[in-house]
Parts: C-alpha cells; structure tokens; sequence
C-alpha cells in the first residue's frame, strides 16, 4: 500500500505532471543563465581578472541547485490545508500590519514625508524620498522600538502576502479586504521611503503564487492561465523598470540613471543593443537594472581570490552582522567576511552587491557553499511539491523566502540579511520540518498497522 493511499493521514493527491513538478526549477535555471550571460556580454564591461574561475564556480553552484531540486522533487506531498489555520494567520497578519502601518511610516520616514504628499508624486519622486528620508532617520533618530516589535511580529505578518494569494478563495470579503488593506499598506511604506525592493518583491511574488493557487485547486494552468500569468509580470516589469530608473536617477540628484561605475571604474556602453533599441522609456531603467543584477558577480570574481577566514554561522548574514557590530564596534565583524575583506579593492560591502555565494562562503569557504546550494535546491522541491500537492501553509510561506533568496542569488543572501525576513525563514523552515517528520511518522504507524 502507497503511504499516499492512507485515508485520514495525507490528502488523496492525484499525480503531479512533470512539467508542474520541474517548473521552478527549469525557470530559475534560466534566469540565473541569463544574469551571467548579461555579465559577461551585457553593456557594463565589468573587469573580470578570473574569469576562468568565476565560470567554473557559478556551473558548478548552478548544477548544485538543480541536482538538490531533482534529489526531492519526486517525494510525496506532506501536509494539508486547515481552514482555521489559515483563517487565524490571515486575520493576525492583517490586523498586525493595519496596526503597524502608521508607527512604521513615522519610524521610517522620520517625518520627512507625509502621506498625502507621497500619493501626489507616489513614483516620480521616490529617489528624492529615499535621500530624505534616511537624512531625517540620521539627524533625527528616534526609538527603535517600532523596528523591534516588527522583528519579534514577523513570522505573523510576512505569511500574509503568500496565504492571501494563494488561498484567496478560501478567505471571506471581510478578511480579503483587510488583508489588501495591510499588504498595500506595507507597500506604501516601501514608497515612502523610495525602495525598490517591496515593489519588486510583490512582482516576482504575485505571479508564482498566482500559479501555486492554479496548481493547489486541481486546475493545471493551461496556455490560457499560463499567458495570463506571463503577461502580469510582462506589465509588471514594464512598470517597474522606468520606476527603478527614475528611482536610481532621483537618489544621484539627476535626470538620468548614471553611466558611470566609479569603483569598478567602468562606463556603460549605450550603444550595446540591450539598450540602443529600447524605447527612450525603458533605457534608463534597464541601464540601472542591468548593473544591479551584475554586479554582484564582479564583487564574486574578486572574493574567490581571497584565503578563507571563518565566521562561524554569522558571516552569512548582514542583519547578525549589525547585532554583533552593535557590541563589538562598526566593522570589526564585518571585516572578517569576504564582502568585508574585499574593500580592499575597492569594492564597498555596504554599496555594492557580490552575489549571495562570499556571504555563505564566509563560514563555510566556497566549496561548503556549493553544498549549501545543493542544499537550497533540495528545500525549494520540497516546499514546491508540498505546495501545489497538499496545500501545506507552512510550505506556502517557506516557497515564498526560497523564492526570493534564489532571485536575488546575483545579488545578496536576500532573505538572511533582512532583520524581519531572518527570523521568519527560521521559524518556518523548522516549524515545516518538524510538521514534515510528524506526518511521515504517522503514515508510517498506519501503514505498518494495516499491512
């Protein structure tokens, strides 16, 4: 007997089709392709000195992350979707961020902006924003409080964004409404102070989750649902790219987006065909763009030169970083990671990006990262099959971190050196685990009580 066969244990779950099961997989594969191919014949002409070795490594933390995914891919779905749980979670996260809203704005933007001034140039004046909003927090810092109670909130209100999406059917007009409420709410906030990230959090975001309800309600996308879906994050991106250019443009005080990387000390080729045969629009944003999501790679190239100096599990993250320095003294721990060591050559830890690998890489060396990767891989299966196959919420919102870190793997250790999203990966990656082992245990109990 099949453990899925179980009545009362595990939802009657039909076969998932292959293309569902490698679907994340395959899109992460090729989105990470494209960010080195833009790399290496992109417009920014970054001067790679080991480009031998930065290949190497990339195929090979390329390959970890999908041997890892097709290690667990094929595994049976754990979990099941409670009405009640998610009826409690919903309704906690809305009510904690529709609280939260105004202490957080005023923490955030140190009164520099109010709220009806921002709904007047809600995008056109975001870069403006965000060099006076961290102006006002510097001069006029305030207790931190605010920051702390979202810290300790978190794993309450960052499951809101995914559940909602997901389980929108299952939730009733008051509490869907409410829970739009929060959610824009925290948006407003990212607008407020001009950061990209919430905006580009919620495109990446809302499309997959939109794709996981199809899946989870026994309706397989098809061509129709799937084009609809590329078409929102199609519009989403047209949208975002002009805010990101104007956004980087208004924090250098200038009409444009600069063409000029003065650590890297290189320029932008504008006549490369990226960015000579877009509309005039979308140049801005793509030139911008095209060097946030490179960048990092460069940094890369220039960490896997340096001698492994250990962390000890705190090198990885930025926000355990800032509570040791916060004892210990500004940068005396930073320092000791790879991002920190390669100031050195001129490349600023705290301003540029250097991929999320010399983060992992700074406690456990660059071979240890590869693991991680695989690691990573093997996670994101799981939760993915655990999703759309048995409708497991704690699954939901560990897939949204995995998500996210993997998006922003060109970038940063995204998830892990934010002070809300650390604890909420953690809490729910074990609270996922120990839901995981409890139903495989008791479907081994039934099946060994009825064999």
């Amino acid at each position: 007997m099949k453990a899925t066969e179980v009545i009362g244990i595990l939802p009657r779950v039909p076969n998932i089709p292959r293309g569902a099961q490698l679907l994340p997989i395959v899109w992460f594969e090729i989105y990470l392709a494209a960010t080195v191919a833009l790399y290496a014949w992109g417009p920014w002409p970054w001067p790679t000195k080991n480009a031998p070795q930065l290949y190497f490594f990339l195929f090979l933390a390329h390959v970890a992350l999908l041997a890892g995914y097709l290690s667990a891919v094929r595994g049976t779905p754990r979990g099941k979707s409670h009405t009640r749980a998610l009826r409690i979670l919903v309704t906690a996260g809305a009510v904690i961020g529709l609280l939260m809203f105004v202490p957080t704005f005023l923490q955030r933007t140190g009164g520099a902006v109010s709220i009806p001034d921002m709904l007047d140039n809600l995008f056109a004046d975001a870069g403006i924003r965000y060099n006076e909003t961290r102006l006002a927090t510097m001069l006029y810092q305030k207790s931190s409080v605010v920051e702390y109670i979202r810290v300790l909130l978190s794993p309450i209100t960052w499951p809101l964004f995914p559940l909602t999406v997901v389980f929108w059917k299952w939730l009733s007009v008051t509490l869907r409404s409410a829970a739009m409420a929060a959610i824009i709410g925290n948006l407003l906030v990212h607008l407020a102070i001009g950061t990209n990230k919430g905006i580009a959090d919620a495109i990446i975001l809302l499309p997959c989750f939109i794709l996981v309800r199809r899946f989870h309600e026994r309706h397989y996308p098809n061509v129709r649902d799937r084009f609809q879906v590329v078409i929102l994050f199609v519009l989403g991106m047209s949208l975002f790219i002009p805010f990101f250019g104007m956004n980087i443009a208004g924090r250098y005080g200038m009409v444009s987006t600069p063409d000029f990387d003065f650590q890297a000390k290189i320029g932008v080729d504008n006549e490369h065909p990226l960015l000579r045969y877009l509309p005039e629009a979308l140049q801005d944003g793509t030139r911008s763009l095209s060097a946030y999501i490179t960048e990092g790679y460069y940094g890369l190239s220039l960490a896997l030169d340096k001698p492994f100096v250990p962390c000890y599990g705190w090198g990885n993250s930025y926000f355990l970083i800032g509570l040791l320095e916060h004892y210990q003294g500004r940068y005396t721990a930073l320092r000791r990671t790879y991002p920190g060591r390669i100031e050195d050559e001129g490349w600023a830890a705290d301003l540029k990006w250097d991929t999320i690998y010399p983060w992992i890489a700074s406690d456990v060396g660059f071979p240890g990262t590869i693991l991680v990767v695989f690691l990573i891989g093997r996670l994101l299966a799981l939760a993915w099959i655990d999703s759309i196959g048995a409708g497991n919420l704690l699954a939901v919102v560990l897939l949204s971190h995995l998500i996210i870190m993997i998006s922003y793997f060109p970038c940063n250790n995204q998830v892990l050196q934010n002070a809300e999203t650390w604890p909420t990966f953690w809490v729910t990656l074990g609270l996922w685990l120990w839901d995981r082992r409890k139903r495989s245990e008791e479907v081994e109990r039934k099946v060994s009580r009825t064999s």
